[in-house]
């Protein structure tokens, strides 16, 4: 007689009486079982359930080794890589790069408009110096503000070494 022989797909056959196969099919269904069972337990776990006191106590006593030493850092002298020597960043800073902050008091200045001429390149500007009106051609002077140029509705105005633009209120 022959052997019983169980087909699960037409083109594949199992031989029964292998004892291999009876013990190896059991154990990966229990081994699957036991993953799946601990993955969806631990799925429905609360957070809260979690022991904090085990965390406490590693927070509060940290474990360090007796032996740590404390390392050093060395300078370099050049890139190991690409034997470039490194140089340090140099403290020399342009001062006329950096804009000096003014303690100048300004007196209160209003710039009202300008005369021109139709036939006269020159115009005349007049300004309110603290309570004083003055009329202010290109390069005039007056209570220490001088007029440096000129716009269409503004003016330039320097006062003790500083100047400003002013525009026309």
């Amino acid at each position: 007689m022959s052997p019983e022989v169980v087909r699960i797909f037409p083109s594949q056959s199992i031989d029964l009486k292998n004892k291999n196969l009876y013990v190896l099919i059991p154990v990966v269904l229990i081994i699957w079982g036991v993953l799946g069972f601990k993955f969806f337990n631990s799925l429905s776990k609360d957070i809260n359930s979690i022991s904090t006191n085990s965390l406490q106590e590693t927070i509060q006593n940290p474990k360090i080794p007796r032996n740590l030493r404390m390392l050093k850092l060395r300078d370099i002298d050049k890139d190991p890589f690409l034997g470039l020597s490194y140089q340090k960043p140099s403290r020399n800073y342009n001062n006329h790069h950096v804009k000096k902050i003014s303690r100048i008091e300004w007196p209160p200045i209003t710039y009202l408009g300008s005369i021109e001429d139709a036939s006269d390149s020159n115009s005349i500007h007049i300004i309110k110096v603290g309570r004083s009106q003055f009329l202010f051609e290109n390069g005039d002077i007056h209570l220490e503000v001088k007029l440096i140029r000129t716009f269409k509705n503004k003016v330039r105005l320097s006062y003790k070494g500083e100047s400003k633009v002013f525009i026309k209120s």
